[in-house]
């Protein structure tokens, strides 16, 4: 059966997408799970997966265009089956057309402009004046790829390279690319910033004010809808982390890998598998609830906080889960994002940096986060007898819409005697 492959909505304040590049060509045959193409989103590139197998048949947006999230971008299908790649296009779900705008009386007020936010953004940081912008979205809606055909030629350049080049005042055009199709990357800007010698200090009282743009801004949006939208409700668990540290300790001598937060994340892991309820996404008035567990782990930038995805983290050991964590997490800081849009929950780890404990807000759609704070000495009672301990403070927020305190605290026990009692953690 023909398979139409979407712009994928990559977070809930994504509009529209750039197809960057095809990585296969039509006629290429396709696996489930096999990586076919990249787009670009506010916050960095993303390399999608084909979601069925079969072949390439039908490609209908071509690298460089812009379309909507949900537009239909190519069809899989089987090599001898008869597709119409128009009836195909013209069936698939796409983004919702505004309402048609009501008869108004006649006026001497010019028309307002109709725009997406995206196209509103780029204009903005482009210069360009909307109403000189012929649009080609719904009854005439301007898109970003209208504003962008309007604006002068700009370099090439991946979304980390622009957010790292406006933090520290680099021209693009005067750097040399070293990416794909002559397009500059993060490493360019960060060549060009080394090189640069050292700014002197602002002299008294001055102060710098900088506009949130780029991945910034798009990370300021995310959270900002998931304070406003999701109920947050918070829980604080606390956990006796030595026999972890021991075990992990005894791993690294086996030749094992496994860090702190390797074993936080597999803990997380088991936990959602027992307690599927909190392994959700909530879209409107929809819950979807996974057998699946997508892990988000957080990843700190230069540029913001990023979320990375193990993808089917649950049908991971160990040692595989850690390896995956660490691949993700490199290839977030090259400013490819594996997996984004797709967690069913979330982890983040500042313990690294010393932080006892803090509640973190939930990546939308998902319904909830795990916070992790640092392990740090203290001191247990049991039999009136004194003992030195390492003990660590585990923090959920959730969405109180779906998940309530009750089911809360078990998944937060859960982690609690996964983690205190390593071995389990081992296969």
């Amino acid at each position: 059966m023909a398979h139409n492959v979407l712009m994928p909505k990559a977070g809930q304040t994504m509009e529209e997408g750039t197809l960057v590049q095809w990585l296969k060509k039509e006629g290429d045959a396709v696996a489930a799970g096999d990586p076919i193409m990249v787009i670009q989103t506010d916050k960095a590139d993303l390399e999608v997966e084909a979601q069925a197998s079969g072949v390439l048949r039908k490609i209908l947006v071509h690298e460089g265009q812009v379309v909507p999230v949900l537009s239909v971008v190519a069809v899989i299908a089987a090599a001898d089956e008869e597709i119409d790649a128009e009836a195909l296009g013209a069936a698939a779900p796409r983004a919702a057309a505004p309402p048609a705008p009501a008869p108004e009386a006649p006026s001497t007020t010019p028309a307002p402009v109709r725009a997406t936010p995206a196209a509103r953004k780029v204009a903005e940081a482009l210069g360009v004046d909307l109403g000189t912008v012929k649009g080609t979205g719904v009854s005439a809606r301007i898109m970003k790829a209208d504003v962008c055909a309007a604006a002068p030629a700009r370099t090439a350049a991946s979304p980390c390279a622009r957010a790292l080049a406006r933090a520290h005042g680099v021209d693009l055009a005067s750097l040399t690319p070293s990416g794909p199709e002559g397009r500059i990357i993060k490493r360019d800007v960060e060549a060009r910033i080394a090189a640069a010698p050292a700014a002197a200090p602002p002299s008294g009282e001055g102060t710098r004010v900088v506009e949130l743009t780029g991945m910034r801004k798009a990370i300021a949006g995310a959270l900002q809808f998931s304070k406003q939208q999701a109920p947050h409700f918070y829980a604080t668990l606390e956990v006796d982390m030595t026999r972890a540290l021991a075990f992990k300790d005894y791993l690294r001598q086996t030749g094992r890998k496994a860090t702190v937060n390797d074993l936080v994340l597999r803990a997380a892991v088991a936990a959602l598998l027992r307690h599927p309820q909190v392994n959700c996404r909530i879209e409107g008035d929809r819950v979807t609830y996974f057998s699946q567990v997508n892990l988000g782990v957080a990843v700190g930038l230069e540029e913001g906080l990023v979320v990375p995805v193990i993808l089917n983290a649950g049908a991971l050991g160990l040692d595989a889960l850690a390896e995956e964590a660490r691949r993700i997490a490199a290839a977030a800081r090259e400013g490819k994002l594996i997996g984004m849009g797709r967690g069913t929950f979330t982890v983040t780890n500042l313990g690294m940096f010393g932080v006892e404990s803090f509640a973190a807000i939930i990546n939308p759609p998902e319904a909830g986060i795990l916070a992790v704070g640092a392990a740090r000495d203290a001191v247990a009672v049991k039999d009136r007898t004194f003992t030195l301990t390492k003990s660590m403070k585990l923090t959920a927020s959730v969405d109180h819409r779906v998940v309530d305190g009750i089911l809360a605290a078990k998944f937060l026990n859960s982690v609690k005697e996964f983690l205190e009692n390593p071995e389990n953690l081992s296969a």
